[in-house]
């Protein structure tokens, strides 16, 4: 699975714009995703916390508006905050934004069960605590990419 990483500053609207952009350039998804995107994020907040205080967002969408399976890194460059999973009337700073685009609808669920999963594993947190990317690419390559792809 081809994985892009990209250094954001802006809203967490203006952000995901932005990725919805340079994804539809490169041709990995198709029109309307940006949309539809936002507007999940919206309905379906992805705002998780992880152990040892650092916080994540895993914005997706449908898989019909995916040409090719792409995993992105954000990393934001000022506070970005998305509303929890859990309780949407909170919002919380997030550390990383991980967004993936996945073809089909059955490994976009095991793509997203095996990303969640290894929220849980300390080394993985620590890592994304301090953004090592270098480390965060192995890590995600040897434990969830490769399930895709």
């Amino acid at each position: 699975m081809k994985t892009l990483v990209y250094y954001v500053e802006g809203s967490k609207e203006e952000i995901l714009s932005f990725l919805s952009d340079e994804l539809q350039k490169a041709g990995y998804v198709k029109e309307g995703y940006k949309e539809s995107l936002i507007k999940r994020e919206q309905e379906h907040p992805t705002g998780l916390g992880l152990p040892n205080s650092i916080n994540v967002a895993i914005p997706h969408t449908e898989t019909d508006l995916a040409n090719e399976n792409v995993f992105v890194i954000a990393i934001p460059k000022n506070e970005v905050k998305f509303k929890k999973i859990d309780d949407e009337n909170k919002e919380i700073s997030v550390d990383l934004i991980f967004l993936f685009v996945i073809k089909d609808p059955n490994t976009y669920l095991k793509f997203l069960a095996r990303l969640t999963e290894n929220f849980s594993d300390f080394e993985f947190t620590e890592y994304i605590k301090e953004k090592d990317l270098n480390k965060i690419l192995t890590f995600l390559n040897e434990n969830v990419l490769s399930e895709v792809d």
